[in-house]
């Protein structure tokens, strides 16, 4: 028998930015079926999508008073980010 995943949740890292891009266009295509065209579901680009978070993380970490109270949080389940928060 093996043992359950561990999910977790910690701060986001910059290093964790191309893993959102694709967590959070992946969450747009499923959860926006229906309610968005399909070919815009289709254009966004988790590459794209990585390296506005990358930007974001970066910023988030190295001016935190421009942005009080703004953290993004991810979750981990067993190391891999499977989702955020923030």
């Amino acid at each position: 028998m093996t043992a359950p995943p561990t999910l977790t949740v910690r701060r986001a890292r910059p290093d964790d930015a191309s893993r959102l891009g694709v967590v959070h266009v992946r969450g747009w295509q499923e959860g926006y079926v229906g309610l968005l065209p399909a070919e815009a579901l289709d254009r966004l680009d988790p590459v794209a999508r990585g390296e506005w978070w990358a930007r974001g993380l970066a910023d988030q970490a190295s001016n935190p008073e421009d942005r009080p109270g703004w953290v993004t949080h991810v979750a981990e389940r067993d190391g891999e980010v499977v989702g955020f928060v923030g």
